[in-house]
């Protein structure tokens, strides 16, 4: 038996993470990984998503160049070339992640993982050979999440985004995506730009239900611009094989039936945690719909047992947040207290073009919350990138308490929204005020100088927006 202070189930962004950190600490560190080191979001999530957007942006540059004076009266689409690119993104990634486990002093294990009891965790190696792993001071559960199936007739003739992401990039001439989520909206934004014809269907009212209602409707709007149709109250009844391809069958707003025919699907309704296996015959911790319990620590209801990610009930599944909450359940476990950390506090990025971004309280939340507001709104189209870039509608709001004027949450759809954020994000964290966040000079030109605007606006005070009408 090989024994440790720490075993990290898991190589995703949480789990490699919290190895690399625990052993920063000093702790003698395994970690255990059935699949690809880097976990769903390198090999077939964030990563991979991010590098086909990168090719889509590419194509909307070229196919708006001849407003600025370049001509692309064609362009060819090598889906082989993509694949090929997308492939080394990853790979150079994981490939660095390795690297980094290794130059820390992390043992890795290629195999899937059961945890035995509080301190065992038996191993079933690649190779088929078993090996027994103790933990002197903890085990971290980081094993992720997998993609939600629901469970309607023909669901077997649909895609899920691990199917899309992780082999070849195919070249549909059509495809339904069912779900307006984040998975949902960047695969219809990537493929409508890509020219396919692409129907996202949504059962909420509006994409995006978690974000701004502004966000929501202007990322619509981007996206009906790039071609594909939107269906917003839309209930899928099942789904049917014909020689053309997957029709969806669905009830739309009136709950009259429609169809929908498609090369392929994609079902992009969440995901839901991953714990097939793990846990040996007689050893339980508390679980909530499939996931586990924890506390304010990530301690599970089993001494010594802790979990991080998508795996822990309530989670926000995003790959930043698992990292965040890695660092912070090893401090658990090897020092006398953690540090201090905004867990609650989740930025949170669509990666369409121009980018959907939000961090802290929405509007209606603050309202909700009890909050009276100073709420600033600017209008990207007047910032000069903006227009420079041609990135179409967006805005940036920020969202104040009117009594101490302190940042409660900003929204934004943006070109580099997910650059700006992080300003946003610390800002927040830190409790800053509306004086606070002016004494920073801000470049220009500059997509952030938006954020200024927007700060400004909150008193009827942004430079380059027309007066509040009075």
């Amino acid at each position: 038996m090989e024994s440790y202070d720490v075993i990290v189930i898991g190589a995703g962004p949480g789990g490699y993470v919290a190895a690399i950190h625990a052993a920063q600490l000093g702790a003698s560190v395994a970690i255990v990984e059935g699949r690809a080191v880097g976990g769903t979001c390198l090999n077939r999530g964030c990563v991979p998503t991010k590098a086909l957007l990168h090719v889509a942006s590419t194509v909307n540059e070229l196919s708006a160049a001849e407003n600025y004076g370049v001509q692309a009266s064609h362009i060819d689409l090598d889906f082989d070339k993509i694949t090929e690119y997308k492939n080394m993104v990853v790979e150079t990634q994981t490939k660095g992640v390795a690297g980094l486990l290794k130059a820390n002093g992390v043992e890795s294990y290629h195999g899937y993982a059961q945890i035995q009891d509080q301190k065992k965790v038996l191993v079933d190696l690649e190779d088929g050979s078993q090996l027994e792993l103790s933990a002197t001071k903890g085990i971290v559960i980081a094993t992720g999440s997998e993609p939600n199936i629901i469970p309607l007739e023909g669901v077997e003739f649909t895609l899920t985004s691990d199917d899309l992401l992780e082999g070849y990039v195919d070249n549909f001439e059509s495809i339904t995506i069912v779900g307006g989520g984040v998975i949902g909206v960047e695969m219809a934004s990537y493929y409508a730009s890509m020219g396919v014809s692409t129907t996202l269907l949504q059962g909420a009212n509006r994409i995006l239900p978690r974000m701004d209602k502004d966000a929501s409707s202007i990322t619509t709007q981007n996206l009906k611009k790039l071609g594909a149709r939107v269906v917003t109250e839309a209930r899928v009844k099942h789904f049917e094989q014909s020689e053309e391809g997957v029709v969806t069958v669905y009830d739309d707003k009136k709950g009259e039936e429609q169809r929908v025919l498609s090369e392929e699907v994609l079902l992009a309704i969440g995901r839901k945690a991953y714990t097939k296996g793990l846990f040996a015959d007689g050893f339980e911790l508390e679980m909530e719909r499939g996931a586990i319990v924890i506390d304010k620590d990530f301690k599970t209801s089993v001494d010594g047992v802790y979990a991080i990610g998508d795996v822990i009930f309530g989670s926000v599944q995003l790959a930043h947040v698992a990292s965040f909450q890695g660092e912070h359940a090893v401090e658990a476990i090897l020092l006398d207290k953690a540090h201090e950390r905004a867990l609650e506090l989740v930025p949170s990025v669509i990666y369409t073009s121009p980018e959907v971004s939000s961090v802290g309280l929405s509007e209606d939340e603050a309202k909700a919350a009890g909050y009276e507001l100073m709420v600033g709104k600017y209008l990207m189209n007047g910032n000069c990138r903006t227009v420079i870039a041609q990135a179409g509608r967006g805005y940036i709001k920020t969202i104040f308490d009117k009594e101490t004027e302190r940042l409660l949450g900003v929204s934004m759809v943006a070109v580099n929204a997910s650059e700006i954020m992080n300003e946003a994000s610390n800002a927040i964290a830190n409790k800053l005020t509306y004086s606070d966040l002016l004494k920073a000079m801000r470049p220009h030109p500059s997509f952030g100088e938006g954020f200024t605007e927007a700060i400004l606006a909150a008193k009827g005070e942004a430079i380059h927006m027309a007066p509040p009408k009075k």
